[in-house]
């Protein structure tokens, strides 16, 4: 039996009990009102005392179990109203938010959520109104109707509201505003808008609650501080091959170290390692994520350990989980996982699916790092399937597309389940860059998810298209704003 089927079991126990008391009481009652003898009066009241002593007593006990049980309650409802408004389902969450006051009415922030969502609840009516009376008239606007609605339907997700774009549209609708009057106007507004933020609030608010997956590129270092630690890689690794005049990817460079009988793959990973053993230091966004308490899922394309460098100097746990990409039958499969915890020496090699999902790294503190390109360790000390967890040459990245399904953990796909998506200091314009996006992207889109979104101030036509056709997002910020705004609300 559960606690909370325990604690329900003694509140029915003391409400029959509390019952059947007040049915004692009213009955002494009577018996007093009609007794004439005055000594059995007196021994009557002294049994209706001492029975009403009994029930309040019961009544303190049946108070004090619902209250532990509102305090069981709280956690589960509140979760549940947040992920009741992430699937815009405002109606069901502000009943949910309804039953955590009548279970914590003395709790002015519980007021404040529900001010708020019933706010939000008005406006997404509102929006979608306006979104199905503009597709009725859509012949009157087609040439800037699938922008406006896009636009619209951004606002209900996001909860936000620009009111300028929102009283032409009623204009219109309205009969207030002609049609081209309406185009031109909704064109000049949205070409002047100012530049897009996200709620840096709300959004701090999710990570503590651990309700963001973060995916973190190899720019990071780069576009933070200037540091091209990754960028610097190809051609320190073209300079110990001799490969003179090298200016291509480093997925090619590797792959020639695999072709070439006298360097091969054991050259190949000993040389990473020596590049990106040694952690760059003080990077201001894992320094910042490091600080969070609650434990986070993060995805990470690099392959140093920087990020595990400053949750180790934060005293936070981390477990990493990686996939064999590189079999070596008949003990290492592909899509076998590595699991590297920051508390143990050794790693843990997990064969089966089953294996993987029975862990409970989230309930047990951890950090979840899923290295999709797998990682090398620092220099000085050796790791086991190292050789066989990097995604490095071309033939590794060609596996992964191959073998997707395999590849990304089932483990790793449920935890994007009631999860945001960023993407942070990563761009796709390279095929190899785009596979592993493509692959997290694909995995979410098996369930009904929340949009991803990305942070990122390039102006690359085909960057930009990329993004949009993907339906991720685009925040325009340069990563260090992005940082700031939400370094206010996290310290």
């Amino acid at each position: 039996m559960s606690q909370d089927q325990r604690l329900e079991q003694k509140i029915n126990e003391c409400k029959e009990q509390f019952k059947r008391l007040s049915t004692i009481i009213e009955r002494l009652k009577k018996d007093h009102d009609y007794e004439t003898q005055s000594e059995e009066k007196i021994r009557i009241e002294a049994l209706f005392k001492e029975r009403e002593r009994k029930r309040q007593t019961v009544e303190q006990q049946w108070q004090s179990l619902e209250a532990e049980q509102a305090q069981q309650q709280l956690p589960r409802l509140e979760q549940e109203a947040r992920q009741l408004e992430r699937n815009k389902a405002f109606k069901e969450a502000l009943e949910a938010w309804w039953e955590i006051r009548r279970l914590e009415p003395s709790n002015p922030q519980i007021a404040d959520e529900i001010g708020r969502l019933e706010a939000r609840l008005q406006h997404s009516q509102q929006l979608t109104e306006y979104i199905k009376r503009l597709t009725r008239r859509l012949a009157e606007i087609k040439p800037i109707y699938p922008t406006v609605i896009t636009h619209l339907r951004r606002m209900v997700e996001k909860g936000g509201q620009d009111e300028a774009l929102v009283g032409i549209v009623d204009d219109f609708l309205e009969g207030h505003l002609p049609a081209d009057d309406f185009m031109t106007t909704w064109q000049t507004l949205t070409t002047a808008s100012t530049k897009e933020e996200p709620d840096y609030r709300a959004l701090a608010d999710r990570l503590k609650r651990g309700e963001i997956v973060l995916f973190l590129g190899s720019d990071i270092p780069r576009l933070l501080h200037g540091q091209a630690h990754m960028e610097a890689l190809v051609p320190e690794l073209a300079q110990r091959v001799n490969y003179q005049g090298y200016a291509d990817s480093l997925s090619m460079i590797a792959e020639y170290y695999q072709m070439k009988p006298e360097y091969g793959r054991s050259s190949l990973v000993r040389h990473l390692k020596t590049l990106v053993g040694i952690p760059v230091p003080d990077v201001s966004l894992y320094r910042l994520l490091a600080r969070i308490e609650q434990p986070l899922v993060l995805i990470s394309a690099n392959y140093d350990l920087s990020l595990e460098h400053e949750l180790r100097q934060a005293g936070r746990k981390y477990a990493l989980i990686a996939s064999i990409i590189m079999p070596s039958p008949p003990d290492c499969e592909l899509g076998s996982v590595v699991v590297h915890y920051s508390d143990r020496e050794a790693p843990e090699f997990l064969r089966l699916e089953e294996e993987l999902s029975g862990l409970k790294l989230i309930d047990d503190g951890y950090v979840l790092i899923y290295k999709i390109r797998g990682y090398c360790n620092t220099v000085h000390e050796p790791m086991a399937y190292q050789h066989n967890i990097l995604t490095l040459a071309e033939e590794n990245y060609f596996t992964f597309a191959r073998h997707m399904d395999r590849l990304i953990p089932s483990y790793v796909v449920k935890q994007f389940a009631a999860r945001g998506l960023f993407f942070l200091g990563y761009s796709p314009r390279h095929w190899e860059d785009r596979l592993l996006v493509n692959g997290i992207l694909d995995k979410r889109r098996h369930q009904q998810y929340e949009p991803a979104h990305v942070i990122t101030k390039d102006t690359d036509p085909f960057v930009r298209a990329y993004w949009d056709s993907r339906g991720v997002h685009r925040y325009g910020l340069e990563l260090t704003e992005f940082v700031r705004g939400l370094e206010e609300y996290l310290q």
